[in-house]
């Protein structure tokens, strides 16, 4: 069971970016980071900075894949709960 997260723009020509995926079951939980090499976004820092001159400059948005709108923060919170082995909440 997962959840897809995509940066979003409101300019139709955009092409949603896919960021990553939570990932849980069989007691694990994860959060799996799609890179893109090409363009610098090799780690979660490179992430973090490239969101938020996305969302601060560019009206850009995230959402996940059933059109549900989060706030930069919530997405960091979620990404960075998964990183943790400690707990595992969906």
């Amino acid at each position: 069971m997962g959840t897809n997260y995509y940066l979003h723009n409101a300019q139709p020509e955009f092409t949603p970016i896919h960021i990553g995926k939570t990932s849980a079951g069989m007691n694990i939980c994860y959060f799996s980071l799609h890179t893109y090499s090409e363009i610098g976004l090799n780690s979660w820092e490179d992430w973090k900075n490239f969101l938020d001159k996305s969302i601060n400059n560019y009206n850009a948005y995230i959402e996940n894949e059933y059109k549900d709108k989060l706030l930069i923060s919530e997405f960091i919170s979620i990404v960075e709960q998964r990183s943790r082995r400690d707990d595992c909440r969906e």
